[in-house]
């Protein structure tokens, strides 16, 4: 049986008298291709529906204890769906008989991550007010910006990119939602024609005439939020993030070829995770005393790929459109390097959405960083800049948007670690059309060579969140989430 194209989520509690109208305002759609996800949050009785009334596909799920607000059981609702997209609808609320219509021509036609259209309300038998349409401001997303849930239609990708509805929060999800998606990049459109009819009445959850928008600081946990969220750098301002457990010295070569070699605005993060050799002594003493640098000193090493994720959700919360990932033992060697990588990402000519390297000298599989075992299917070369295209990229030196890290969602931290992520990471987005390249005449240093190091730094790569020197054919049956 062919999945529905789009999974509809209805949230209930103890409203069995008006969830009829809200199934059959969806039953009168001209668009057919749904199901729909009805979650009893705890009803008491436990809801009933007569399904035989409905010719339509309607699948019932409970969840035992009311959580307190609707964000639990849209998250339950979106685990189960089948659809490529998620539309909401209130169960005091009716859809237009073409919402669906709408909102799925205008999502396909930009590739969108989610559109929006107006809604009306309706009180005492008449419409009493209707939206106006305001166009997406990634920038506001958050303070100012206001995304009604049952006028949303997104991609189930996206909202699993973003983790979902935030479940700590008890108040303007919808806003806290509005602000992630601003801050990871997202696409999204605004459509100016009424497809809800909202209802006011005295037994009403969703409408707050004093509601006021969510304030993203409430959501920072380190002092590099709050210096760099009102920075008055330009947007293409590069993040860079640098990992360290021990190793001093590939810390120390590191920051000063940067410091050198860049040749473009960028602010430096260092994460140290647990270092015992005064790495983190160090980093405290010498780092993160100017504006474009921060240190985080932690008192264990959490693994790379949790470690990753912090620094993602750190650099995008400080409002980082352009992030890259440089390894402490990665050297640039290129005058200029920053530079000529931002050159070719902001050029209007560059081939849709792309993840770049420089060539990486020092490696004994993948030279240059590459993955060369997995011919990619795109064209080979964008000769303007030297770079060349391929199926993966290593980890070393890795530039990319803020909205690749989006479409990626979080690293998962039970998968092999060191090098079968970076496989995934850049493999996933070769799968979906995209393209990796690295520079051939822009150079960064594996300092002292893979073999090198492991002779120089045994310890290292004995470590338990290190997976070390690995022989890519172990994981021949490894199968990536894409």
């Amino acid at each position: 049986m062919n999945k529905p194209l789009i999974s509809i989520i209805i949230a209930t509690y103890n409203r069995p008298n008006l969830i009829g109208r809200a199934l059959k305002s969806i039953e009168a759609q001209t668009f057919k291709d749904f199901e729909v996800i009805v979650v009893d949050d705890g009803s008491t009785p436990p809801l009933q529906l007569k399904m035989n009334d409905y010719k339509m596909k309607i699948r019932l799920f409970r969840l035992e204890q009311n959580s307190g607000f609707h964000t639990k059981p849209k998250n339950y609702g979106i685990s189960k769906a089948k659809g490529k997209y998620i539309a909401y609808l209130d169960d005091d609320d009716e859809y237009k008989p073409d919402h669906l219509q709408v909102l799925l021509e205008a999502i396909q036609a930009g590739n969108y991550d989610f559109v929006y259209g107006l809604r009306e309300y309706f009180a005492n038998g008449k419409v009493v007010e209707t939206s106006t349409l305001r166009p997406w401001d990634p920038q506001g997303a958050g303070k100012a910006f206001w995304l009604g849930v049952p006028d949303l239609l997104h991609t189930k990708k996206i909202i699993y990119a973003l983790g979902g509805w935030n479940e700590e929060i008890k108040r303007f999800a919808d806003f806290e939602l509005g602000w992630r998606l601003g801050r990871y990049g997202t696409k999204g459109l605004g459509v100016g024609k009424v497809i809800t009819r909202c209802h006011r009445h005295n037994k009403q959850m969703s409408y707050d005439s004093n509601r006021q928008a969510i304030d993203p600081q409430t959501y920072i946990k380190y002092p590099i939020v709050q210096r760099w969220l009102k920075s008055p750098s330009a947007k293409n301002l590069v993040g860079i993030y640098t990992f360290s457990w021990n190793r001093l010295e590939y810390t120390q070569r590191c920051i000063k070829a940067l410091e050198k070699k860049a040749g473009w605005p960028y602010v430096h993060l260092v994460i140290d995770q647990g270092s015992t050799d005064g790495s983190a002594e160090w980093l405290k003493k010498n780092y993160g005393k100017n504006n474009n640098s921060e240190v985080i000193i932690l008192s264990e090493n959490i693994g790379l790929p949790a470690g990753i994720n912090l620094a993602h959700e750190l650099l995008i919360d400080a409002g980082i459109e352009w992030i890259m990932k440089l390894d402490n033992d990665g050297e640039l060697l290129s005058n200029d390097c920053l530079k000529k990588l931002m050159a070719a990402m902001l050029d209007p000519e560059k081939p849709r959405d792309l993840i770049l390297s420089p060539y990486v000298k020092g490696l004994v599989v993948h030279k240059g960083g590459v993955s060369r075992g997995l011919p990619p299917k795109y064209p080979q070369r964008w000769e303007k800049y030297n770079i060349s295209f391929t199926s993966g990229l290593g980890g070393i030196c890795r530039l990319c948007h803020k909205s690749v890290l989006a479409r990626y969602g979080q690293w998962d931290t039970n998968k092999p670690k060191h090098y079968a992520e970076d496989l995934e990471f850049t493999g996933k987005w070769e799968e979906l059309g995209w393209f990796n390249g690295y520079m051939e005449d822009i150079f960064v240093l594996h300092m002292d060579g893979s073999l090198g190091q492991q002779k120089k730094y045994p310890e290292y790569f004995k470590h338990k969140d290190h997976a070390g020197f690995i022989d890519p054919s172990q994981f021949k049956n490894y199968v990536p989430d894409f």
